[in-house]
């Protein structure tokens, strides 16, 4: 897993490390994260809240004198059919946009803690890049700090990878994001995963960032018509067992695999 801090086109070196700390900050032991962090030559701060909700918000920051990476927790597996049907489309406003409410809300229980951290990085000598990444829920929690620190702090930064990600807020949202982010953000959706669907956009919700679709045979695409989309889902339904893809699809380790295969992004 080769990272490299300084660039912020995409990179499937980034990519592949960047979905193994998603994947790490799902470990439960935070002396086992340390652990696997000093291995990998970082440090590790974490945060959590007690959890109050179904959208509990657990944080990894990983830093070292090159790059502070920010990691949130996604949705626990076993709790992931609860989560979809408590994926309520309710809106927050935000900077005149709306965002999801649960997640906005998620966020804002320990936004003021890591900020506070992260500041106090900020205060080294060391000229540091930010990055922002996570799957599931933790995808829309990273999408969600990756905006405040650059809107309303006004801080750089340097990459945003989410790997099954929800839509986050509204067509205003996506626009807002991608006017400043756009070209840090790639968003990685695995086939059929169910989680990137939703909320729907029937209710006006979008997605942000520069999309990176893996297909039923594992193939990265960064340009793919809806045709042609429609047409591989279809395959990949016929290859999973139809609903039973839908969330295999969404398994983390998947995205892991993917992220981290001999094949280039086209």
């Amino acid at each position: 897993m080769n990272f490299n801090p300084m660039t912020s086109i995409y990179s499937k070196g980034n990519a592949c490390f960047l979905a193994n700390i998603s994947n790490l900050v799902y470990e439960k032991d935070e002396k086992k994260i340390e652990t696997a962090a000093t291995l990998l030559g970082y440090k590790a701060k974490s945060f959590s809240i007690e959890k109050e909700s179904i959208y509990d918000t657990e944080c990894t920051v990983f830093y070292n004198d090159s790059c502070v990476i920010v990691a949130f927790r996604g949705t626990e597996p076993g709790s992931l059919k609860d989560w979809l049907t408590d994926a309520q489309i309710t809106f927050a406003s935000y900077l005149n946009v709306h965002v999801h409410h649960g997640f906005s809300h998620a966020l804002s229980l320990i936004f003021e803690d890591v900020l506070k951290f992260l500041d106090s990085l900020r205060m080294d000598p060391h000229p540091r890049t930010y990055w922002f990444t996570g799957h599931s829920l933790g995808a829309a929690l990273a999408t969600l700090m990756a905006t405040r620190l650059c809107l309303e702090k006004k801080w750089p930064v340097n990459g945003v990878y989410t790997y099954g990600s929800p839509r986050v807020g509204d067509g205003d949202f996506a626009r807002m994001y991608n006017s400043h982010l756009l070209q840090v953000t790639f968003r990685h959706v695995n086939n059929n995963d169910v989680v990137t669907r939703v909320p729907s956009r029937v209710f006006s919700y979008d997605h942000v960032g520069q999309l990176r679709y893996f297909d039923s045979s594992g193939n990265c695409h960064t340009d793919i018509t809806h045709w042609n989309l429609f047409l591989d889902r279809i395959n990949g339904d016929w290859k999973g067992f139809f609903i039973l893809d839908h969330f295999k699809d969404h398994l983390m380790k998947n995205y892991c695999a993917l992220s981290c295969n001999d094949k280039p992004c086209e």
